[in-house]
């Protein structure tokens, strides 16, 4: 329920079943009771932040009752394009109201987590389970290098600090991954899309 784009909304999904939230719970409990209980396996769904912090956890609550056993929350609205930055002081509102009512569930958070740093202090602040990364991901596949934990001495006391690595340069990380990709056989027409979406300037860092 995540997705504003046209060929969704048109059809009543994605963002626009923001809109109609007993249709949403509908289809959720239908998987939920019908295909995913008999199995034992889990239901999640993404939405948007709705028009403020009440309307929002109201949605997700719904959606909670209907069987999800997962939330995942992009940080911005349904119409607000990737040009504008994702409302972090808003989803932490959120989560803020949810995540002490709800411990058994599982809050997942999206939406402009370029750097590994202060996606490692949001989860921190805010006890959320994981950071989806879409544009993050194609912009440089390098983000998920992990943190380097360096140790310096002062006096007797070895203090240990960690950083981020640098960004792979994307030539680099672009070579890497055709090479992945004749390896493991990926369609060309995928392999060409994820270069070109590299390569291009649509998922840089907003501002």
């Amino acid at each position: 329920m995540g997705c504003p784009r046209k060929f969704s909304i048109s059809g009543g999904m994605g963002a626009a079943l923001l809109e109609d939230p007993d249709r949403a719970a509908r289809i959720l409990k239908k998987l939920k009771n019908d295909l995913l209980k008999p199995l034992h396996k889990p239901l999640s769904c993404k939405i948007r932040l709705l028009e403020n912090t009440q309307k929002t956890v109201d949605f997700v609550e719904g959606m909670i009752n209907a069987g999800a056993d997962a939330v995942a929350i992009h940080g911005r609205r349904p119409g607000h394009d990737q040009i504008n930055a994702a409302d972090w002081d808003t989803l932490e509102e959120v989560l803020s109201l949810l995540r002490p009512k709800y411990p058994t569930i599982n809050f997942l958070v999206n939406g402009d987590f370029y750097d590994r740093k202060e996606r490692i202090e949001f989860v921190q602040r805010t006890k959320v389970d994981g950071v989806l990364l879409g544009r993050p991901a194609l912009y440089n596949t390098s983000i998920f290098l992990p943190l380097t934990t360096t140790a310096t001495a002062t006096g007797s006391t070895i203090v240990e600090a960690q950083q981020q690595q640098p960004l792979v340069d994307k030539t680099t990380v672009v070579q890497e991954y055709l090479r992945k990709s004749v390896r493991y056989d990926v369609h060309y027409k995928n392999a060409k899309y994820v270069v070109c979406e590299m390569m291009g300037h649509r998922r840089t860092p907003t501002g």
